[in-house]
C-alpha cells in the first residue's frame, strides 16, 4: 500500500478529494495476486483484498470507480 498511501496523504494535505481505482480490473492483475490465485481460492482472495482495501481507506476515499 506504499504508493496509494502516499497518494492519499498528498491529496489530504491539499484538501483534495480522492477517487479510488476499481478494486478489480480485468486487464492486469498485480504480481502478488497471480502468484497465489487459482480457481479454488479466487473468490476468497478477491473478497479479502476488497475488504482490506476498503477498510484501510474508509473515510479517506470518497468514491470508488467501477
Amino acid at each position: 500500500f506504499r504508493a496509494p498511501d502516499k497518494a492519499v496523504a498528498f491529496a489530504e494535505e491539499r484538501r483534495l478529494g480522492v477517487r479510488g481505482h476499481p478494486l478489480m480490473w480485468w486487464a492486469r492483475d498485480p504480481r502478488w495476486l497471480t502468484s497465489v490465485l487459482n480457481s479454488a481460492n479466487a473468490d476468497s482472495i478477491m473478497q479479502k483484498h476488497i475488504q482490506v482495501t476498503v477498510h484501510r481507506y474508509r473515510g479517506r476515499v470518497k468514491s470508488w470507480m467501477w
